[in-house]
């Protein structure tokens, strides 16, 4: 089996990487080197370079095109399907010119927690069973061999994606004069809004009680991860009454 990065949840294509080269963090080692050759040799030469053309893809219609050539050529190929998995929803019919749809992008299924009164019942529902009954998710899940560490990966991955892509880049939160950022501490600046995603998952009955504490759990590690354990700010808000 791929050898999995525990922080950013994604696989790299040699299976003699000491490191992730998507994070930068330290991988689990082989049990063995004979365990460590099998996964080198899992991966056939072409896939990893279309999983490497997808990676460098300018765009997400463009990494999805590469990703479905790749599973058209690799049929049932983990770490295909695994990369699929965090493509969001096609670009709409009928959407004005020069407007972006956020959906297309996996962890914008994350927003319902964040602005719940953008969304209508039916779409907040919809875009929750998604996050964790979506048919591509299920079938990475039953793949993988290991579905509780996958699950794990998934939702941290989309929980440091929606960091730093929703809440970084948000100028309305982390400001900035002429496309340069005044404030350095961004972890003051964004812990006001991640403290409410975090009391939003806590409060919405309508997910079962396990999944609110996965999704905690790993939003909270991502945000951890992402300011190198320096959440001091999000502590003091999580701790007011």
């Amino acid at each position: 089996m791929n050898r999995v990065c525990e922080k950013c949840g994604r696989i790299p294509d040699r299976a003699d990487m000491r490191f992730c080269p998507y994070c930068g963090s330290a991988l689990p080692l082989p049990a063995s080197p004979e365990e460590g050759k099998k996964v080198g040799a899992e991966l056939p030469e072409e896939a990893k370079k279309l999983l490497r053309k997808a990676e460098e893809a300018k765009s997400i219609p463009e990494k999805e095109k590469i990703l479905l050539k790749a599973r058209e050529a690799f049929p049932d190929c983990f770490p295909v399907e695994w990369e699929l998995l965090f493509i969001g929803e096609k670009k709409k019919k009928g959407q004005q010119p020069g407007t972006f749809d956020y959906s297309v992008i996996k962890s914008y299924l994350l927003r319902v927690f964040q602005k719940p009164g953008l969304f209508t019942r039916e779409r907040a529902e919809q875009d929750k069973k998604e996050l964790f009954e979506g048919g591509q998710l299920t079938r990475c899940l039953a793949m993988s061999g290991e579905p509780e560490a996958r699950m794990d990966m998934y939702l941290y991955r989309l929980c440091r994606e929606y960091i730093e892509v929703f809440l970084e880049e948000d100028r309305t939160l982390t400001g900035g004069l002429l496309g340069f950022r005044i404030e350095k501490n961004h972890e003051k600046l964004i812990s006001g809004e991640a403290a409410q995603i975090i009391r939003n998952i806590r409060a919405d009955r309508e997910l079962a009680a396990e999944r609110r504490e996965m999704l905690e759990e790993s939003f909270l590690k991502a945000y951890t991860d992402h300011f190198a354990g320096k959440t001091e700010n999000l502590d003091e808000k999580l701790a007011e009454v």
